[in-house]
Formats: C-alpha cells, structure tokens, sequence
C-alpha cells in the first residue's frame, strides 16, 4: 500500500482532475468483498463510465462525465458507501515548490539589495553571457559549453524571466488610462 492511506478507516484521494477520480484504502487492500460491493455500486450510479478497481493496492479509478456528476459528490457518496472518512489531504509542499519558493525568495533579496535595479531575471542571464564570452575566448575544452549556446540561452532566460514582470507592467499602466 502507498504512504498515502495511513489508517484503517480513510479513504485518501489519490489523484483528481474533472472526468478522473482515484481513491486509495488500506480497507479495500484487505477486504476484497467490500471492495467487489463498491465497484458494483459505483458502476450503477449516473455519469460513472468506467470502475476499476484494485484490491492488491486498494484502489479506485474511476472515469466519469464531469458535466452529469460533480467528483466531490462522487467521492463523498463513495466514503459514506464504504464508511470511510475522507482523509485530510496532505499539506506539504513538493520538493519542487519549495525550490520555486527558495527561487522567488532570492529573487525578491536581490531586488531588495539592489534598489530594485537588479533582480534574477537579469543577473542570471548576464552571468550565461559572461561565460559565453568567456567560452568563446579562453576555452579550449570540449567540455565548456559553446559560447553561442550559452548566449542563446542566456537571451531566452531573460526573455522569460522577464516576460511576467513586463506584461504586470503593461497591464499596471493600462488600469491608469
């Protein structure tokens, strides 16, 4: 069973985006009979198109119309059916949220340090133009990166960084008209 379901008695939503539904039990994992009863069930009701269910994981899938049946009102009747309470979704953040947070964070310090003159969007580019000349000056290694490569790359980091910040700006301006 995953780390998702860690007691008896909760049903986890495993994954959810309109017309998908997966839940996870460690109730269904050992009770097959229950599981089988609760297949049959959801396969009956309107909007459903597709159960699948899995008692070697203790899943459901569930396929449905998004536009018959709401997926909250699905897994609700599904936990009341099964007698299962819903488990509080886990709050951490992902490991790459947190590399964004820590990304906007040093980018708000440096803008902070700099008067607001600087920020990531343009000394990260600026160091990959840097070492593009650098590259194209002093490398003799195949290893180095091509002083062209680094460039480009370079001009489309700043493009994107930066993309937000100058649309926040047009959008600003044009509330002032």
């Amino acid at each position: 069973m995953s780390s998702e379901a860690t007691r008896d008695g909760e049903l986890v939503l495993a994954h959810h985006h309109p017309g998908r539904l997966r839940v996870r039990s460690d109730r269904f994992e050992r009770d097959s009979a229950t599981l089988d009863g609760i297949e049959r069930w959801l396969s009956d009701q309107p909007g459903v198109r597709l159960v699948q269910a899995h008692a070697g994981t203790g899943s459901v899938l569930l396929l449905y119309d998004p536009s018959t049946v709401d997926g909250g009102v699905l897994l609700a009747a599904l936990a009341d059916r099964s007698r299962l309470a819903i488990a509080e979704p886990d709050r951490s953040r992902s490991p790459a949220q947190r590399i964004f947070d820590a990304a906007q964070s040093l980018d708000d310090l440096v803008l902070e340090l700099s008067g607001g003159r600087w920020g990531l969007g343009f000394l990260v580019p600026a160091a990959m133009w840097a070492g593009s000349l650098g590259s194209l000056l002093f490398s003799a290694h195949r290893r180095a990166p091509r002083w062209d490569n680094l460039f480009y790359w370079g001009v489309q980091l700043f493009r994107s960084m930066n993309d937000d910040r100058h649309s926040r700006r047009r959008r600003h301006a044009g509330d002032g008209d």
